[in-house]
């Protein structure tokens, strides 16, 4: 997948069978309606994305479905194409906060599992979020906190911004706070000067 997914027609055009049957079942939990993804030419002879929903007796061409599915499909795709490593920035852009918890469940799974039948699956991931809702989503020991300080960036994980690390988590809980609402509160600090 290229650096902004322009070729990510030509990548799902590529997709084994298999891998292609997992983005399908991806994207029907994450968009029920969704019947099928497709890369085919378009009139200028260059590979488009084309939508198929249920209900609608035509298929979609990507500039007639939101950003939000486009970027569902370039995210699930990129997980699956299963590098060793992946770094995103701000995958919640455009994605509907359903969308992005079904996203982040894939990004734990692919960054915990080391082999499936065999096959590596294990995939480092690097993602870059202001996000609330992802981060509710994580473990703290898997959070780092960038922050700008005296003119340069300081990152620390999540569980070195309290004074009792081991706490963190019995304070979020008895304060009925997640990990977002933590950071979003000024808690774990990551605000601009």
């Amino acid at each position: 997948m290229g650096r902004n997914g322009e070729n990510l027609a030509s990548v799902l055009r590529r997709f084994p069978k298999r891998r292609y049957a997992e983005l399908m079942l991806l994207l029907r939990q994450a968009v029920p309606t969704m019947e099928s993804v497709e890369a085919d030419y378009i009139e200028t002879k260059e590979l488009g994305l084309f939508f198929r929903e249920r209900g609608f007796g035509r298929r979609w061409f990507a500039d007639d479905v939101s950003d939000g599915t486009i970027q569902a499909v370039a995210l699930f795709v990129t997980l699956l194409s299963r590098e060793p490593g992946v770094l995103l920035e701000e995958p919640e852009n455009s994605l509907h906060p359903w969308i992005l918890r079904s996203f982040v469940n894939l990004l734990r799974e692919y960054a915990s599992v080391d082999s499936v039948g065999g096959v590596n699956r294990k995939t480092q991931v690097f993602m870059v979020t202001h996000s609330p809702i992802a981060l509710d989503m994580l473990a703290a020991e898997n959070v780092y906190v960038a922050e700008r300080t005296d003119g340069s960036t300081v990152i620390r994980c999540a569980t070195e911004l309290v004074d009792d690390p081991a706490g963190l988590a019995r304070y979020l809980s008895e304060n009925a706070l997640g990990l977002g609402d933590s950071w979003f509160s000024g808690l774990l600090g990551g605000f601009p000067e």
